[in-house]
């Protein structure tokens, strides 16, 4: 019952609730949200490989220590990472003026 309760809600939110919501509700096609949802996937998928190369080198010893500087470079790396790689989505564009406006003030 659980595992399917999982999975109904998985594809629902990504199968279902998309088509609903772009296709009826903002009567926009739904291709580009999948399009950008895979190569989120992907890019993300890259980036996961290449912290656990990078962290099997550098990190040996597992302590709390190494998990805080785990999490650090994470977000040092991926968070510039994904706004250059998205820079030119509308919507990052948004986030980051939205951002530097909040930082002005």
């Amino acid at each position: 019952i659980f595992l399917a309760t999982i999975l109904s809600r998985i594809f629902t939110t990504i199968w279902y609730e998309p088509i609903i919501l772009l296709r009826r509700q903002f009567k926009t096609k739904v291709f580009p949200y999948y399009f950008s949802q895979i190569k989120n996937l992907i890019i993300t998928i890259f980036f996961a490989f290449a912290l656990h190369f990078t962290y099997s080198i550098f990190f040996i010893d597992i302590n709390i220590m190494t998990l805080v500087a785990k999490a650090l470079l994470s977000v040092i790396i991926l968070g510039p990472s994904y706004i250059c790689i998205n820079y030119k989505n509308e919507k990052i564009r948004e986030l980051i003026n939205a951002f530097l406006r909040r930082q002005k003030q």
